[in-house]
Order: C-alpha cells, then structure tokens, then sequence
C-alpha cells in the first residue's frame, strides 16, 4: 500500500486507500475465480467523500474471497457502518490485514 501507515484519529481516509483497496481485493477474487465486484463510484476521484456505502462493499467483496478460499471471514472493530458514520483509519487498516491475509 502507497500509505502503509494508517493512525486512529490523524490519518484522514482518503480515495487512493480506498483505490488501492479496491485494486487488491479485485486481483483476490480474479485469483479465486471470483467475478469482479461492482463497486460504486468507480472510479473514485480524489476529491470523492468517503462513505459507508464505500467501506461496506470492500468488506463484502473480501468476504467472498475469504469464502472461496473456505476461510474464515474477517471480524471488523465496527460489524456495521452505517450512513452517516465517521470512516476511520481503523477501517482502512483492518480491511488492509484482511487482504494481506489472504495474498
């Protein structure tokens, strides 16, 4: 990752994690004979605000990597974010060991 250090409270989210993210987590469902994901706001562009919607599909298109590996899925700090939530660097960084997990 271009960002490897993510820090509670002084890292802001920013479009490129969520990039890199969705870049990863596709090669991972390719790898695993999996159909790319559909994600919103493809591509995003460096100013795009980072949403929920944003975080809750990279963690469902990881867990269908983690289901066709027949491992089990990762368990995230927040199970759920909503609309309206705070995206934090703790979610870009548990997605983050959820890939290097699996790679």
């Amino acid at each position: 990752f271009s960002d490897p250090t993510l820090t509670s409270q002084v890292t802001p989210v920013r479009a490129v994690h969520i990039t890199e993210l969705r870049g990863r987590i596709q090669a991972l469902r390719s790898r695993f004979g999996l159909g790319a994901y559909p994600f919103s706001d493809d591509p995003l562009s460096a100013g795009t605000p980072i949403r929920a919607a944003h975080v809750t599909q990279l963690r469902l298109a990881l867990a269908d990597v983690y289901v066709a590996a027949k491992r089990a899925v990762p368990m995230y700090s927040d199970s759920t974010v909503t609309s309206g939530m705070t995206i934090k660097a703790t979610h870009i960084a548990e997605l983050r060991a959820g890939v290097l997990g699996i790679e």
